[in-house]
């Protein structure tokens, strides 16, 4: 499984963009079915992290789970589908 550690990240004006396109990267990374693990800083962006994991499908990608590991890392876990 892929890790991608964007808790040092800032995500700018537009985190919905930051993560759309973060989505769109890690689909073209991974091959079908293969999952990845996505770790976010909450404190950094204002939506919850729900509406955030839902841009993945979007891009190609089913949402596992999403889990607060900490006060300021989340974690959604993803996984490409099948072709």
């Amino acid at each position: 499984m892929k890790k991608y550690d964007l808790t040092k990240s800032t995500y700018g004006t537009d985190p919905a963009t930051f993560m759309k396109d973060t989505f769109d990267l890690i689909a073209n990374e991974l091959e079908p079915d293969e999952e990845a693990t996505v770790s976010l800083n909450p404190e950094h962006y204002a939506e919850p992290t729900e509406s955030m994991a839902a841009l993945a499908p979007e891009s190609g990608l089913n949402v596992v789970s999403t889990a607060e590991v900490t006060p300021d890392e989340v974690q959604i876990q993803v996984k490409k589908r099948a072709a």
